[in-house]
C-alpha cells in the first residue's frame, strides 16, 4: 500500500476520522481481517471532519454517464470496510451516476439523504460543509478535477497531481481526511491511498 504522508499543521489524532485511518485502513486491505473498529468516537468542538473521495472506476456502459465497472464496485466495498462505523453525518455527490453509485453503501447504511452538488461548483460545495455543526463528518464523492478544488476551497492543498491542477486519470485510490479548523484550533489534512 502506498501513502501520502503529508499532515498539515495539527494531526487528526483523537477525531472520528483517526480511528477511521487507523483501524479501519487494515480491514479495508484485507476482506478477511477480524479486526473490528473500535466504534467512532465524536470530534472534539469546533471541529469537522471531511472525506474526500473520487468515484470508483467507471464502466465503459455510456460514454457521458457511465456505471461502475466491477473494479468499481470492489472498490467501493473497500471504501465501506475502511469507513467502519464512522459516523458519517452528510453525504455528498455531483450530478454523476457513478458518484452517486459510489456513495450508494454509505448512504444506505447511515440513513442519509445525499445532497447533489453540481460538479463545476466546488466553492459553493465548500461553503455549503464550512457552514456544518461541530462534530459532523462529510464524506464528498468527487472527480479528479473537482476533488483538488473542493480541497483548496476548504484551505488545503493536494499533492501529487497530474498536469498540476487534477488527479491522474487512472487515479481512484486517494482517500483524503481534512479537519476543519477554528480561530483557536488548526485543520488538518491526510492523504492516503486504498483499495479493495
Amino acid at each position: 500500500m502506498k501513502e501520502l504522508h503529508q499532515i498539515s499543521r495539527r494531526g487528526i489524532v483523537g477525531t472520528a476520522a483517526a480511528l477511521v485511518c487507523g483501524v479501519g485502513l487494515a480491514s479495508a486491505q484485507d476482506p478477511a481481517s477480524p479486526a473490528k473498529p473500535p466504534p467512532a468516537e465524536p470530534a472534539p468542538p469546533g471541529l469537522r471532519t471531511v472525506i474526500l473521495v473520487r468515484h470508483a472506476e467507471k464502466a465503459a456502459d455510456d460514454p457521458r454517464d457511465p456505471s461502475l465497472s466491477e473494479a468499481g464496485k470492489l472498490r467501493v466495498a473497500a471504501l465501506v470496510r475502511l469507513l467502519g462505523e464512522t459516523r458519517i453525518t452528510h453525504v455528498w455527490t455531483s450530478e454523476w451516476k457513478r458518484a452517486k453509485e459510489t456513495a450508494a453503501p454509505v448512504v444506505a447504511k447511515h440513513q442519509l439523504v445525499p445532497v447533489e452538488v453540481p460538479g463545476r461548483d466546488p466553492t459553493a460545495l465548500a461553503t455549503r460543509v464550512k457552514e456544518l455543526p461541530a462534530g459532523s463528518i462529510s464524506l464528498i464523492v468527487g472527480h479528479s478535477n473537482t476533488l483538488p478544488s473542493v480541497a483548496k476551497a476548504l484551505g488545503m492543498q493536494l499533492t501529487n497531481l497530474g498536469g498540476g491542477t487534477d488527479l491522474k486519470d487512472d487515479e481512484y485510490d486517494r482517500f483524503v481526511v481534512i479537519t476543519l479548523g477554528s480561530e483557536k484550533e488548526p485543520g488538518s489534512l491526510l492523504e492516503m491511498r486504498y483499495g479493495p
